[in-house]
């Protein structure tokens, strides 16, 4: 390989027709890919070509070239010059699947036709990058050149009418748009004038100032007129004598001050005219009303003639009125005592009593009889079902449940304690393991609450779920009982 070869890069062209249509340098060292895909470095229509080949593939810092049988070509590999065709069975060219792989040094050179295009390559001295080119600053201009005033014109404008659009409409809202009645129907009135004169008026209202009180001006000029006297000495302080509570709420009007100030008997007078206090009662110091209407016969007069009027009825009521109902007591002439309590009345003597007899339960009865109840499980029968589960788990789980049917079996036992024999239960296990159907097949007890109670435990239960379906089966229960 030659030592120059880190100064050289890879120069190719695409020849179609016999003109070049495209000529590249390559000065990165990457892989160069032809196909018909876009992100391919060269871009060839070519029919049965895949959608990216790789040709020439940087290794190191040299290139390999990639061929296949259905390309031909010559390429110049050293000093020779070889074809396609015969450099396939050269030693120095590595076969990789269905493409041949041959090194190349920055001396080769050589063409590869693919179908009509035919692509020439070399390594060629990097030409130096050439600098973008640049107008000069006169042909260049200044910021106001560069820019584009048509569209600033446009913008301009476009401002100037939108914004000259939106205080307008702002301005017309504030003294006329503001003031229009919405149209109902066909009744379109407008109430501009009456609306806007309302808001002037408050406006103006809002800014009037309040005028000082004539109270004011008059304290100033008497503050003016007195002259400045010498302190008064202080005078000795006197015992607070202690004023009646003052209600702190709102001050009392004149009228009703008056009101307050009316005696206890006039207020006493109203009351008693306008309701029906006035037929009550009894004659007093303050003359008031008339005889008494609170004495012994008043319960004994007549409904109807009660309050017929004040003169009548209940007010003139006496000890000689007419009975008509059954009234209360009357209190008759005594010592004014209350009447006590005997004695007897009031328990004072004590109650005879009796010695209460016990008797011993277990001396009586002869003892109570304790039974113990005993429940043992049988083997799983009766199989049947599509499903497919390990009998062993299903009967583990009776064999730790077992407490729950014994509670059955003792409470059956309180009722018949000679209860005993055999239950038979058939239940299928679906295949979330849970109980589907049950059914008590055999019941040799003689009590069909002891079945109904185990099926109703059994049914709760959680089974291991079976594979492939249900599956049912069949456990006895033997009980018995023992002293």
């Amino acid at each position: 390989m030659a030592q120059e070869g880190t100064k050289k890069i890879l120069r190719v062209g695409i020849i179609q027709g016999g003109r070049i249509v495209e000529e590249r340098l390559i000065r990165k060292r990457e892989a160069v890919t032809v196909g018909v895909a876009a992100k391919n470095t060269f871009i060839l229509p070519v029919a049965g070509l895949p959608k990216s080949l790789t040709l020439f593939d940087a290794k190191g810092e040299n290139y390999q070239l990639h061929f296949d049988e259905s390309m031909s070509g010559r390429v110049s590999v050293g000093d020779a010059v070889q074809d396609l065709k015969a450099l396939q069975k050269s030693p120095n060219v590595q076969k990789r699947g269905s493409s041949y792989v041959v090194g190349l040094d920055t001396r080769s050179r050589g063409k590869v036709v693919i179908g009509e295009f035919t692509i020439l390559f070399q390594f060629v001295e990097a030409p130096p990058v050439l600098p973008r080119p640049q107008l000069p600053a006169a042909a260049r201009g200044g910021i106001a050149q560069r820019i584009d005033w048509t569209f600033v014109n446009m913008l301009i404008l476009s401002f100037l009418l939108q914004g000259g659009a939106g205080v307008g409409l702002d301005i017309w809202w504030r003294q006329e748009g503001r003031y229009l009645q919405d149209e109902f129907g066909e009744r379109k009135t407008r109430s501009y004038e009456v609306l806007k004169a309302e808001v002037l008026q408050q406006q103006e209202i809002e800014k009037e100032e309040p005028e000082p009180t004539e109270a004011e001006p008059a304290d100033k000029e008497q503050e003016a007129e007195e002259p400045t006297a010498e302190p008064a000495p202080e005078p000795e302080p006197k015992k607070e004598t202690p004023k009646p509570r003052v209600d702190q709420g709102e001050k009392k009007e004149p009228a009703e001050v008056r009101d307050s100030n009316r005696t206890k008997s006039e207020l006493k007078k109203d009351v008693t005219k306008k309701t029906f206090l006035h037929v009550l009662g009894a004659e007093g110091e303050d003359g008031s009303l008339g005889p008494s209407t609170l004495k012994a016969g008043l319960a004994d007069a007549k409904l109807d003639e009660a309050f017929q009027n004040a003169d009548g009825g209940v007010a003139n009521a006496d000890e000689t009125t007419k009975t008509t109902f059954g009234g209360a007591p009357v209190a008759k002439a005594g010592t004014g005592e209350y009447k006590g309590i005997t004695k007897a009345e009031a328990g004072g003597e004590r109650i005879a009593t009796k010695k209460v007899e016990t008797v011993d339960k277990t001396t009586a009865t002869g003892g109570e009889k304790k039974v113990s109840a005993s429940v043992r499980g049988g083997s799983l029968t009766g199989k049947t079902g599509v499903g497919k589960v390990d009998p062993t788990a299903v009967k583990s789980v009776f064999a730790r449940r077992k407490g729950a049917v014994q509670y059955c079996y003792e409470k059956a036992l309180k009722v018949n304690e000679k209860l005993k024999g055999k239950v038979v239960i058939q239940f299928t296990i679906g295949p979330a393991g849970r109980i589907t159907s049950i059914s008590v097949t055999e019941n040799s007890t003689g009590d069909s609450s002891v079945g109904q109670c185990i099926m109703d435990k059994v049914r709760s239960w959680k089974f291991t779920p079976p594979e492939g379906g249900s599956v049912t089966f069949s456990f006895p229960f033997v009980l018995s009982t023992g002293s």
